[in-house]
């Protein structure tokens, strides 16, 4: 067609066609050609990319198998030679080089059929299919995997020695090893499988789909890919099982089995009968174990108990009690269940959600959200509430002492004397033996029907109710006031603050649980779980100055002063809990409540007149009510009825008892 375009008109066949048409037809053949080659040359620019992914493959296996032949002329070599100061016993060898030397001929070969395939390089080829066969020979690395930790260990205790120490870093200082540790040169293996997974990736990406060889690849890399599973997990099962080792060096009891493994360790708070203790908890696939831990010349493990998992029915998370922030409820359906303390939420969270997937995949059953106490009232076993928790029967009201000793209703978990719990009724997590329960739980069970007293021929409830009512009248005149007065609870949404503070006084200091509630009272408790306040002070009017702040002897104190009234002196266990402390106890004394959500404190007259308008507050003076505690001689308002709510204001304390003034100084 070119030669076509130079000859001259003149001598251009008569073929009835003008110069302008040949020209045109002339310019369409050659947009067509080019259309042909642009293609052509991208499939070529493929070609070299996939060409140079290939080189690249080749040159970082020749870079591996010279690491392997290094480590096995240099290191190797020296140290099974016996004339050699790096000479190291024949099983010593295999703990620091394990297969090493199986690796080495395995990608000698490897490495020789790659330089072959490059020197006789076919593009309807590739190397998918020289990976595909590899692939099930580089199992060998699962030994070299699981044996690494040990290898390194034992290396670093051997360099210690100060004979073979000083001979390996002349060995390492040899020019053919770079200035590289040996350390170094055992973890090449370990980097190996991934590095080939990165670059049979790249590979088929520049491979395209309709190759022949992009099949073959793809196969290969999903097959390193599932390598590289295996040998994770066996890994991990090594790990797990020299975890499992250890704790059991430290254990008395046989934890050892060939499916167990261990999920969760960690230290965590346990809520005993004598209060909240320190224990090492280990959760397995099948069991779950706690105990004290001894630390002297060893660590070990004392008192272990092994709850089985198909035994615990579920792990909850209930709302915070006084003294343990993270609680984790863990219910059993045999024994007794139990409570564990975490350090924080996350930590809350992480336990909770390991113990019911544990559970889940043991047993095999799903777990219910919400376990239901009186539904299953027999059937799943309480939370014991700790000795040191209460001071008095839960029940009657009855403190304990030396002739009245404290007993643990197997129904419920409260502590109640032995009057409020003469009865026993077949429980089903007790394998439907006997346990001894108070009088609401044995009148919720299916014995007590048409049981009578013997003695008053009324129900059991009946008899328990006159028997708090009559202990109640005691505590009452015991006190001198009112029992309706000091009748409260030391939880509930009236909480502002509580915790437990110690009173200094002169002759005797006494460690009590005090709560401050909305109505500005300050409550003093022998025990968080107590129904029955042994003092209390209205705040308003109160003062409070920090006193004395000494690190060293842990002692954190604050001054609670009232003009005309007795000052109080409180140690509190840290600073933060002081100050704290001091916060909330300002604002009480300013008839004020703290707001957490907006930050604005709201005092008391601001919080009256959202109910009652300022000309139907009492102008009369009323008494401060006694008790315990000395009341200032100031106007404060004390604990009263609590009126209905209004729509859209916050319950307040009745305001007829009480003299509060329109222009109230504070």
């Amino acid at each position: 067609q070119q030669q076509q375009q130079q000859q001259p008109s003149s001598q251009q066949p008569d073929s009835g066609v003008s110069g302008d048409q040949v020209s045109s037809a002339s310019d369409r053949d050659t947009d067509s050609d080019e259309e042909v080659a642009k293609p052509r040359e991208a499939s070529n620019k493929a070609m070299s990319k996939r060409l140079k992914i290939v080189h690249e493959i080749l040159s970082t296996e020749k870079a591996y198998v010279d690491s392997l032949t290094k480590l096995m002329k240099v290191f190797y070599a020296a140290m099974s030679n016996s004339s050699h100061r790096c000479h190291l016993p024949q099983d010593t060898l295999n703990s620091i080089f394990s297969n090493s030397p199986e690796l080495l001929d395995l990608h000698a070969n490897f490495l020789s059929q790659l330089n072959t395939r490059v020197e006789h390089w076919e593009e309807d080829r590739g190397v998918g299919d020289l990976f595909k066969t590899i692939v099930p020979h580089l199992k060998r690395y699962t030994t070299y995997s699981t044996n690494f930790d040990v290898a390194n260990a034992v290396l670093e205790e051997w360099r210690k020695n100060p004979v073979f120490g000083p001979a390996l870093k002349e060995l390492e200082a040899q020019p053919e090893c770079n200035k590289l540790p040996l350390s170094a040169f055992l973890l090449e293996p370990i980097q190996r499988i991934p590095r080939y997974k990165l670059l049979l990736q790249e590979y088929l990406r520049k491979t395209d789909e309709s190759h022949p060889d992009h099949a073959v690849a793809s196969d290969a890399l999903l097959m390193i890919g599932n390598l590289m599973v295996e040998v994770n997990e066996s890994i991990r099962r090594r790990e797990n099982s020299q975890k499992m080792l250890d704790i059991q060096s430290m254990m008395s009891v046989h934890i050892l089995a060939h499916d167990r493994t261990l999920l969760l360790h960690g230290n965590l708070s346990k809520m005993c009968r004598k209060g909240v203790q320190e224990r090492v908890v280990m959760l397995f696939s099948d069991i779950m174990v706690y105990a004290q831990e001894y630390v002297a010349i060893t660590t070990q493990y004392v008192s272990p108990h092994v709850v089985p998992l198909k035994d615990i029915m579920r792990a909850t998370t209930p709302a915070p009690v006084p003294g343990i922030a993270h609680p984790i409820h863990v219910l059993s359906s045999k024994d007794k269940s139990f409570v564990l303390c975490a350090r924080n939420r996350e930590e809350q969270r992480v336990w909770v959600e390991g113990i019911n997937s544990a559970i889940e995949r043991h047993t095999g059953r799903k777990l219910d959200q919400d376990v239901n106490h009186e539904d299953n009232f027999g059937h799943v076993a309480p939370v014991w509430i700790p000795d040191a928790g209460v001071s008095m029967c839960q029940l009657c009201m009855v403190e304990f002492t030396v002739f009245r000793r404290r007993h643990h209703c197997r129904g419920c978990g409260m502590v109640v004397c032995g009057q409020c719990s003469n009865h026993s009724v077949p429980l089903a997590y007790l394998d439907n033996k006997p346990g001894r329960v108070c009088f609401e739980c044995f009148e919720k069970s299916s014995a007590s029907k048409g049981v009578k007293d013997p003695a008053s021929r009324l129900s059991v409830l009946e008899v328990c109710n006159r028997t708090r009512e009559r202990a109640l009248e005691r505590k009452a005149s015991k006190r001198q006031g009112s029992k309706e007065k000091l009748i409260a609870s030391a939880t509930g949404d009236d909480v502002i603050h509580s915790g437990y503070m110690t009173r200094q006084q002169k002759f005797n200091s006494a460690r009590r649980f005090y709560v401050l509630k909305n109505n500005f009272l300050l409550l003093c408790f022998n025990a968080p779980q107590d129904q029955v306040a042994q003092s209390k002070c209205p705040m308003p009017g109160y003062k409070v100055e920090r006193g004395k702040v000494d690190y060293s002897t842990g002692e954190f104190s604050f001054k609670l002063s009232h003009p005309g009234a007795t000052n109080y002196t409180f140690l509190c266990d840290s600073e933060p809990d002081m100050e704290l402390w001091i916060r909330m106890l300002t604002l009480a004394g300013m008839a004020t409540l703290p707001n957490d959500e907006t930050g604005d404190d709201k005092t008391y007259v601001d919080r009256l007149s959202k109910v009652l308008p300022m000309d139907d507050i009492s102008e009369e003076e009323s008494e401060a009510p006694s008790g315990g505690m000395t009341t200032p001689t100031t106007e404060t308002p004390a604990e009263t009825e609590i009126p209905a709510e209004t729509e859209g204001a916050k319950t307040l304390p009745d305001v007829s008892a009480h003299r509060v003034s329109r222009e109230v100084e504070i």
